[in-house]
């Protein structure tokens, strides 16, 4: 058929036989479980027809109409002479002149004559499993769109390899119309949005996680468990790494037990999120080893960062220490006073400025911060312990000069 004509589009009528023998050809090469590959045949009817028949190929409902209902028993001619070429190799014609051959013959049964010259066909499984994608339902309409141009294979090109196995294990799949995207679209925005808004929610749950971990960490740390405290104490700088309490208090635990790398490393940290407690830690540590320099600068970091009083306190308490140990008697004395001014209870505080008046001849003025320091003094606290023998050494005789 070299084109349109009216044969082509003349109404013609089908034999059950042919409709059968259509309907197993077609059901064997594209049905796919319950579903047919729908762009697999429209691929292989412009493949095999698309030089011979100008026409578009007929829609999903035309082809099951045709093969499928029992009621229609015609269709156009061009369609049952395109289904007959594809799924038989033979055309319309040629079927029903050996349909009616057999009829007058009965013993000879139908055959399914093929073309003159067959054309190399490409098996339908070892095509790429892109062009088995459907492009939705197309009508008989010029809407439909045109297939590639592809040129048929030679006489000299070699035939493509048998399909295997895994290729016929590779299923189809039909791409959604344009309607059925167009109700897909709201419920991928909802799906998403319920997404982000899961993600959003767990990583909430962080923040309440964190504090629930410390709270272990600071029971364990009480019953003097310190590797399991550790753990959960570490469990809670992870889960909420922006909040400086967290190492602090492992920064504390490590410092009881004596390991001062670990709570300068932790002290360190808490810091630099913003926790002014640990600037007087980390000047503590640095004291207790003499080491000035670097005790002056976690000093006046401290008085910077400092906002409560009893922060401030321990930061002025650090800076009197280190004026003590200069020997700067008046600025360790203003410093000591307005620490004391600010936390009473300050055993440390009480026990310099108790050093700084003996230092200046001020014995008796020293008398009632020595009674504060045995007052609030701890023996776990290492800087307590030389505070409360020589406070105990003042007060059992008072004309007992003690060196500061």
């Amino acid at each position: 058929m070299t084109g349109t004509s009216d044969r082509d589009n003349s109404i013609i009528l089908l034999p059950d036989e042919l409709k059968q023998r259509l309907r197993e050809e077609f059901e064997k090469r594209y049905q796919y479980k319950k579903r047919y590959r729908w762009g697999q045949f429209e691929c292989d009817w412009f493949k095999t027809l698309g030089d011979r028949d100008p026409n578009e190929c007929p829609s999903k409902p035309t082809v099951r109409s045709v093969l499928k209902s029992p009621d229609k028993q015609a269709c156009e001619y061009r369609i049952a002479d395109g289904l007959c070429r594809l799924l038989l190799s033979c055309s319309y014609d040629k079927w029903m002149a050996q349909w009616e051959s057999s009829r007058k013959s009965p013993q000879q049964p139908v055959q399914d004559a093929p073309e003159e010259t067959p054309e190399p066909r490409e098996n339908p499984d070892d095509r790429p499993i892109f062009s088995q994608f459907s492009l939705g339902e197309n009508s008989d309409s010029a809407d439909t769109a045109s297939p590639v141009n592809e040129e048929e294979p030679t006489a000299t090109e070699t035939p493509e390899t048998p399909s295997t196995p895994h290729n016929r294990l590779i299923p189809s799949f039909e791409m959604p119309s344009r309607a059925t995207r167009r109700h897909w679209q709201p419920l991928a925005r909802i799906a998403a949005t319920a997404l982000i808004a899961g993600i959003g929610g767990y990583f909430s749950l962080f923040p309440h996680l964190a504090g629930w971990a410390n709270q272990l960490g600071k029971k364990y740390h009480r019953q003097r468990e310190f590797p399991t405290a550790q753990f959960f104490y570490r469990s809670a700088a992870l889960l909420n790494p922006r909040k400086g309490v967290y190492p602090y208090n492992l920064g504390w635990m490590c410092d009881e037990i004596a390991d001062r790398d670990c709570a300068i490393a932790e002290y360190q940290r808490a810091a630099l999120l913003g926790f002014p407690d640990a600037y007087a830690e980390l000047g503590r540590l640095h004291l207790l080893e003499a080491e000035h320099p670097q005790a002056l600068r976690s000093t006046r970091q401290c008085l910077q960062e400092a906002e409560r009083n009893g922060e401030r306190a321990a930061c002025l308490k650090n800076l009197g220490w280190l004026r003590v140990a200069q020997q700067e008697w008046e600025e360790a004395e203003s410093a000591l006073r307005e620490a004391i001014e600010l936390n009473p209870d300050s055993a440390h505080s009480n026990c310099l400025l108790a050093r700084v008046l003996e230092a200046t001849d001020q014995k008796q003025a020293a008398m009632p911060f020595w009674i504060e320091t045995l007052k609030y003094a701890d023996l776990a606290v290492p800087e307590h312990d030389e505070c409360i023998r020589q406070g105990n050494e003042r007060l059992a005789n008072p004309n007992i000069s003690t060196s500061p």
